[in-house]
């Protein structure tokens, strides 16, 4: 099941799923370019990211720098960080940000399912950072 709610904050975006995550060992299969080996992306974690980017409904994308709070509900045989780039992945290809590099802060919550399922609550703020505050 997937919703998708704005929040009477137009600088605010949440997204829901439950379903069942892709985790990392699903993301690449190995394959050969000439006498060279290369990697491509499955038809699974393809098919995962075209799901949650045709789902995410918004009236308009976020132009800057975001903020980024994702509340995991996994069973406890799942790695934390495995989902976190097909998500990000699936908001670049929805076009709600122009381009993963604008994401300052990640939040990640991690709750261990206990009843079978999966899924994930996303909320997308605007960035109070700027270029000009990030040191190099």
């Amino acid at each position: 099941m997937i919703t998708t709610k704005m929040t009477e904050y137009p600088s605010n975006f949440n997204f829901c799923f439950k379903g069942k995550l892709i985790g990392v060992n699903k993301w690449h299969i190995p394959i050969r370019i000439g006498k060279r080996i290369g990697m491509t992306l499955t038809k699974e974690y393809r098919h995962f990211v075209n799901l949650l980017a045709g789902s995410i409904r918004y009236p308009e994308p976020f132009d800057d720098a975001v903020d980024i709070k994702i509340d995991l509900y996994m069973p406890g045989t799942k790695d934390t960080d495995s989902p976190i780039k097909p998500i990000i992945d699936a908001i670049q290809k929805s076009g709600l940000i122009k381009n993963d590099n604008l994401v300052c802060d990640i939040t990640i919550n991690r709750y261990f399912s206990t009843r079978e399922g999966e899924g994930f609550a996303l909320r997308i703020m605007e960035s109070k950072k700027t270029k000009a505050d990030i040191p190099i």
